[in-house]
């Protein structure tokens, strides 16, 4: 019961950090400036659509008892979450 919680606090983690980087793809936020560099905006929105993917799995997987499925979603979006930082920072003060 408590890994369903925590599946659903993470899938919640990933909706809204999708839909911020959807939302901020076309004004500026933090140091960054998407209006500026039209790669940036691409990686937000690329980024912002694999998050929500991989958040929808995260609640799918929440009606399953499959420990397996549970466990590659965990690993898809934490990698899915940290991807796009990467990319993001060489953006830094520029």
């Amino acid at each position: 019961m408590l890994i369903k919680v925590l599946m659903l606090f993470f899938s919640v983690i990933l909706i809204i950090n999708g839909i911020y980087f959807l939302t901020h793809a076309h004004k500026s936020f933090l140091l960054f400036h998407p209006e500026k560099f039209p790669s940036l905006r691409i990686i937000l929105i690329i980024s912002g659509i694999i998050l929500l993917v991989v958040a929808i799995f995260g609640i799918i997987s929440l009606f399953f008892d499959n420990t397996v499925f549970t466990l590659l979603v965990l690993c898809a979006g934490c990698l899915c979450a940290v991807i796009p930082e990467v990319f993001i920072i060489q953006y830094m003060d520029k």
